[in-house]
């Protein structure tokens, strides 16, 4: 019997760390190994086995209300209501218990309505540190302000001496008030407001928290006003919109051993918006800096963050544009690769200059000095359709990098002994090769319409299913 509940939970532990749910583990345990068990009982063993914590709330429901709430209702929001919400969240709404307070020592007869939302922005140095942020620069009506602190602590983000020293130039280059005694909200909020503007129309380059430029902020947010056609696909304001970018782009964490633990820096690896982040940014690059260059190179193809390109200018000056690239961004270096012997590969492509006639490039399949030649092994648990895949893939990369006819007959040779070491019967890739060149004509679209269905595959039924599908 102990032996046999140690197999229990071994087996629990083990379907536990390959991710399966309470329920699946449920299934297994029932349909493999012919063993019921309830789910009070795989609770109080994953509890034993320190696998299972019964948690109050999810962190996830934070975040899919965080997302309805955009969707449904902030997002979509206008006016008052919205930017109320905005001062909310970003902590500049101030406690009843301190309007209190403060509303008895501006107003100690009572004159004002206490009952209106209180609304309190940014003041004096406080005030460049979202300016970059136009929808966060709350622009609440003189009316609905009935209090301001003398002191405003921005509660997440203090101020930091870029910023301070900032305002001050500004406010003795432009003569503005500075009165650190100003008790009149009005003046306050006035003050703040011409702050705030000249330094939105210098665009300085102001150092946030994150220790990212202004400019760099403020860009996102341009091109997205600048969009007249963003109403169209979308009933997100930019604010909105930009919030569910950045959870998207912030919630890089995972947990082990419970722990949890967060990328600080880049895009995660795997996610589908860090290739269309890669390329948002590398066109802005290219745009700002590469088209800004004096020496401006003669080809500049690019695939994601791959550059192919053809510099006319000689290899100093190649060395000073690359030096020029790589100072830009800390975090952002370019590497260099010349040709050799008239030959340079590109991504999975070699690039050759043919200079007997007229110095035309050819191209063929290029492959690194560390690939292993391994894939799909045809003894493998797989369909033979997905098998064919593999066939039918190298010979269409084959088919469409090889420049020449010569090229092409190298390649299939070459594919057919990189089967071969992988398994692959020589007949079967003769067959799907002839498949591929002489394709059937009975590949006609059908008229009516049919719904696909995918199903798991299971050796032995698979096949004999697939005959009567």
């Amino acid at each position: 019997m102990v032996k046999k509940m140690e197999d229990r939970y071994t087996l629990i532990a083990h379907y536990f760390a390959c991710g399966l749910q309470q329920k699946e583990i449920i299934a297994m345990m029932d349909i493999v190994h012919n063993y019921k068990l309830h789910p009070r009982t795989l609770k109080r063993i994953l509890r034993e086995l320190m696998l299972y914590r019964r948690k109050r709330f999810s962190p996830i429901t934070h975040v899919v209300n965080f997302i309805s709430d955009q969707l449904d209702k902030s997002g979509q929001l206008h006016g008052y209501r919205w930017m109320h919400l905005k001062c909310i969240q970003h902590g500049l709404v101030v406690t009843q218990k301190r309007v209190r307070n403060i509303l008895s020592t501006l107003d100690p007869e009572g004159t004002r309505n206490r009952r209106l939302p209180i609304g309190r922005p940014l003041l004096m140095f406080q005030a460049p540190t979202l300016f970059g942020v136009e929808n966060r620069l709350i622009r609440i009506p003189e009316r609905t302000i009935d209090c301001l602190e003398n002191e405003c602590t921005f509660y997440c983000e203090p101020c930091s001496d870029d910023i301070m020293q900032l305002c001050r130039n500004v406010i003795s280059e432009n003569n503005l008030l500075l009165n650190e005694t100003i008790t009149n909200p009005y003046d306050a909020v006035r003050l703040y407001i011409e702050i705030r503007t000249i330094i939105y129309q210098r665009g300085n380059h102001v150092l946030f928290k994150d220790k990212v430029s202004a400019e760099k902020q403020l860009s996102p947010f341009n091109w997205m006003h600048a969009d007249n056609n963003l109403k169209d696909r979308t009933k997100l304001n930019v604010s909105a919109f930009m919030e569910l970018l950045t959870l998207c782009i912030k919630t890089t964490y995972f947990q082990l051993e419970n722990d949890f633990y967060q990328q600080d820096f880049g895009m995660a690896m795997g996610s589908s918006l860090s290739p269309i982040m890669s390329n948002i940014f590398m066109e802005h690059f290219e745009e700002t800096y590469v088209k800004s260059y004096i020496n401006k190179p003669k080809i500049w193809w690019r695939y994601v963050d791959d550059v192919f390109s053809i510099w006319p200018h000689g290899q100093d000056n190649l060395t000073d544009f690359l030096n020029f690239l790589n100072n830009i961004e800390p975090t952002i270096k370019f590497t260099l690769e010349l040709e050799e012997n008239n030959k340079l590969p590109f991504l999975d492509v070699m690039i050759s200059k043919n200079t007997e006639i007229n110095s035309n490039f050819q191209t063929n399949v290029y492959r690194k000095k560390t690939n292993t030649n391994r894939y799909l092994n045809f003894n493998s648990n797989h369909h033979l359709s997905i098998k064919k895949g593999v066939i039918k893939s190298l010979y269409d990369r084959a088919k469409l990098v090889s420049s020449n006819v010569n090229f092409f007959n190298q390649e299939k040779d070459h594919i057919k002994n990189i089967l071969k070491e992988n398994a692959y019967p020589i007949n079967l890739v003769d067959r799907a090769f002839l498949q591929i060149e002489n394709p059937s004509h009975n590949n006609q679209q059908r008229q009516n319409p049919v719904a696909n269905m995918t199903i798991p595959y299971i050796p032995g039924i698979s096949e004999k299913t697939k005959k009567t599908w």
